[in-house]
């Protein structure tokens, strides 16, 4: 891999019955080669053996578990997530989503997570570490804000910025790992997508 263009996403797959997110693969692309491969490592968090003990069953487009995929164009399974460059308002999408003209696929699957309505798939951003400072850095929803009965006008107590400050829901009967987020004012948004938790409780402990 080219290190200099290197970019990754993490697949996620939410199991519907509990509503847990599981990082069950990993795509990786340098510029010439996309390459897809299950997520087996034992530093991540909800991977795919994890996935599986709830139901979770491999992608129809990848059913070898153990096999890295590799292919000179995006995999179709993914590349319908994104919108053709046929249609007529594709540079208006890319406008809106704040994306160059010549944003690559990659590009665009992390802007629109390639969600599909009612599908179980989507995609976020790694943890990426900056070899400068020695900080973590990525991009994600919180989760969970709407159990958490906010007030209307929360979104006017938090904004660009702003830091929030993880703290570990040490008594989640259904994540150990489970971290929430709280704004400078201990408002309670929610929690780090569980597919981070594991490596947010290690850097703080």
């Amino acid at each position: 891999m080219n290190k200099l263009f290197f970019k990754s996403l993490l697949l996620v797959w939410r199991d519907k019955k509990s509503s847990l997110y599981f990082h069950v693969g990993t795509l990786n692309y340098n510029g010439t080669k996309y390459e897809f491969e299950y997520t087996h490592q034992s530093n991540a968090n909800r991977k795919v053996h994890d996935a599986m003990k709830h139901g979770y069953r491999p992608h129809p487009a990848f059913v070898d578990l153990k096999k890295k995929y590799e292919s000179s164009k995006l995999f179709p399974a993914f590349d319908r997530r994104i919108p053709s460059k046929d249609r007529v308002d594709y540079l208006k999408i890319l406008k809106d989503l704040n994306l160059p003209v010549d944003a690559d696929r990659m590009d665009i699957l992390s802007k629109t997570r390639g969600i599909i309505s009612s599908d179980p798939y989507f995609f976020e951003e790694p943890l990426r570490m900056n070899e400068m400072d020695n900080t973590l850095s990525t991009n994600f929803y919180v989760s969970g804000m709407r159990y958490r009965d906010l007030p209307d006008n929360w979104d006017e107590l938090v904004g660009i910025d702003d830091t929030l400050y993880p703290v570990r829901d040490k008594e989640n009967k259904y994540d150990s790992y489970a971290t929430r987020l709280y704004t400078g004012d201990e408002l309670w948004l929610g929690y780090i997508p569980g597919i981070y938790s594991k490596a947010i409780n290690a850097l703080m402990e």
